[in-house]
Order: C-alpha cells, then sequence, then structure tokens
C-alpha cells in the first residue's frame, strides 16, 4: 500500500476513514485492546497508508499531563550549555520526553526585575525540570517553592530539597594543580568567577590548596575575577598583560571554558604564547577546546553521564518512586592537550627567543 502524499492527517481523518471514533484509533496506535482483530489490522493499514502520527502535544493532552521538561541553563551561547543540551535530549527521547531549553541570559532582557527563574518557570507546564544557573539559594528556594513538578539541579550544590547531580569541582581545582605541579610550575595565575559561581568557587579551593599543601602560593595579584563572559575575561587579561610587561606566571587555571576563549584572545593581541610563554588549563570540555589553534588542556565532566543520570532520577519522581533526595557526584577527568608544557621547556623557549 503506497503511503497517501499532500496532506498532513489527523486522528479525526483516520476515525472517519475507518468509521469509528477517535478513541479506537488512538487504542490501535497505542496496542490498547479493545479492538475487533479486523477493524484493528484496517486501522493499521490506514495508518500505514497516510504516514499518520500523533503529536506529542495531542497525546499529552488526552493523557492529562504533558512530556515535555524544561531544561534551563545560563548562556546557550557557551558551547559547554549547548552541549549540554544536545546529551540531555538524546536521553529524554529514550523515555519519550521532550527538552524545552531555555537560557537565562536570552530571556533576562525580556523580563523585568524580581525572580526571573521564578517567573521562567511559571510560564509553562512542565513534567520536570532541570536546572544549572548561577544562583543564590534563597533565589532557588523561591523558584521551587512555585514549581508543581519535579526537579533536578545540575552542578549546584545547595542545601535544598531535590534531587541533584554535581561534579566534583574541588577535585577539578586539585586536578589542575597536581597536573601543573608535575611539570614544574611554581608561579601560577587563576582567571575565573568567584562572586556569583559556586562551581568555580570549589575549583579555585581545591586548586590553590593543593598548591599549599606542595608549599606553593597564589599571589593575590595573580588571582584574577570578573565575570562569566569571554569578553569579560579577555578585558580582565588585557589589563593583566599590560601591567605585567612579560612579568609574568608560567602556568594559568582559567576556570571555565568561555572565560579560557576571552584569556587567549587577550594572549594573542599581547604577544603571550600558549604554550611557550604560559602554560594554560581551563576548567571545562566542550568540542571546541579541541580545534586546532585552540587545543586546550582541560578538566573533563562527562555530560552524556550528567544527562543519564539526572533523566533517571527525574523519571523517577515522575513515576512517584523517589522518596529520599538523591545526590550523584561526578569525578572530574583531566584532558591533557598542547596548552601545557613543562616549565623548564618554557624556559629554554625564552632563553632560544632571547639571544
Amino acid at each position: 500500500m503506497s503511503k497517501i502524499a499532500g496532506k498532513r492527517y489527523t486522528i479525526k481523518d483516520i476515525a472517519d476513514m475507518a468509521g469509528v471514533s477517535p478513541a479506537t484509533v488512538s487504542r490501535v496506535f497505542s496496542g490498547t485492546p479493545g479492538v475487533n482483530p479486523e477493524k484493528r489490522q484496517e486501522i493499521k493499514d490506514l495508518i500505514k497508508k497516510t504516514g499518520y502520527h500523533p503529536s506529542s502535544v495531542a497525546r499529552s493532552l488526552v493523557r492529562g499531563k504533558t512530556n515535555v521538561v524544561g531544561l534551563i541553563v545560563r548562556d546557550l551561547e557557551n558551547q559547554y550549555y549547548s552541549s549540554m543540551a544536545v546529551a540531555f535530549q538524546k536521553e529524554l527521547a529514550k523515555i519519550d520526553y521532550i527538552p524545552m531549553v531555555m537560557s537565562m541570559n536570552a530571556v533576562a532582557d525580556e523580563m523585568g526585575g524580581g525572580n526571573r527563574l521564578s517567573e521562567l518557570i511559571g510560564l509553562f507546564d512542565f513534567a520536570g525540570l532541570f536546572i544549572t544557573v548561577s544562583a543564590k539559594e534563597s533565589v532557588l528556594e523561591e523558584a521551587l517553592r512555585e514549581c508543581s513538578c519535579p526537579v533536578v539541579l545540575l552542578n549546584r550544590t545547595f542545601n535544598i530539597e531535590c534531587d541533584q547531580v554535581v561534579q566534583n569541582d574541588y577535585r577539578a581545582g586539585a586536578i589542575v594543580a597536581e597536573h601543573l605541579l608535575d611539570l614544574g610550575h611554581r608561579n601560577f595565575l587563576v582567571l575565573g568567577d568567584f562572586k556569583t559561581s559556586i562551581s568555580q568557587r570549589f575549583r579555585v579551593e581545591g586548586f590553590q590548596q593543593t598548591l599549599a599543601a606542595a608549599g606553593v602560593s597564589l599571589s593575590r595579584e595573580n588571582k584574577l575575577e570578573c565575570p562569566m563572559e569571554r569578553t569579560e575575561a579577555y578585558k580582565t587579561a588585557k589589563v593583566f598583560f599590560e601591567r605585567r610587561k612579560g612579568e609574568l606566571p608560567t602556568a594559568g587555571f582559567i576556570v571555565s571554558n568561555n572565560m579560557a576563549l576571552g584569556f587567549l584572545q587577550a594572549c594573542s593581541e599581547a604577544g603571550v604564547r600558549v604554550p611557550d610563554d604560559i602554560s594554560v588549563v581551563s576548567g571545562d570540555n566542550p568540542p571546541i577546546m579541541s580545534q586546532p589553534g585552540i587545543d586546550l588542556t582541560t578538566i573533563s565532566i562527562s555530560l552524556e553521564s550528567m544527562a543519564s543520570e539526572a533523566v533517571k532520577m527525574l523519571k523517577r519522581r515522575i513515576d512517584g518512586k523517589g522518596t529520599e533526595n538523591d545526590l550523584v557526584v561526578l569525578q572530574p577527568e583531566l584532558i591533557v592537550r598542547g596548552s601545557s608544557i613543562e616549565a623548564a621547556d618554557q624556559k629554554r623557549q625564552k632563553s632560544g627567543r632571547k639571544k
């Protein structure tokens, strides 16, 4: 039987063709019993012929609940979050749920004052919600009080009553310090957003405490703080290079991927060569970090693992099987690339250029 082209058929169209009610067509499509075998086969043939497939919205209305899950991220222009959205889309598809991805940066200008997170959550009737944004605990608590669906927090460690999937940010910073110390570096800079990002704060704490255990300190002037934006990181690094006039630390920990890209831009404009003049390690590992011309050593947390664990948590809640709040901690991995080399190599390269 060839497919009928040129029209998008509805469940009512199929029902009219078969001389049955839309509910009967729905039972056939879902495999529910209670339909005469001959009529069931006739309806199946019509479904195949027309190419009919029920929309997810229509099925949600029939069930009396939505299958749309919200994923609220900080900034979709950041490749880390767009990669996260892809990972969650794949996992949610396995359980027949659809993600609606929303960027807090994108909606900020459209909403007035107050708790924008609460306003955003209140716009839609989600089946569940994943939240990964930089927000104060009080802001999250207020938003969650307004939320009527299950919530899983991602990469945010708070004393809040909900499920959480987090990465071990302290260990991530410690791994970076261990790597650079092993390469012989003793003079460091750190660039991050320590005021608004708890995740970055933990990474820097792990980094500094690991240095301290090795008898190495991070000078205050080499601890650079700025908002978690590529342009802000670029501006901050540019000022730093202008002030230091070539007297640079031999290694830098740039705590997030977007900031690392801004830092690399400032390096290029200032004539600071990576890794010849300064070894650089970034705190995240989206695909762009492995590209030629960037080639950054990074800390990697599997977004696929994060999505898998978070979707399992949410599904348990949706099915009414969750009791105690769950906490899953994902462990980081160091991905070594061309942006970090031994301090001795840097000295030899610098010495060779002076001759």
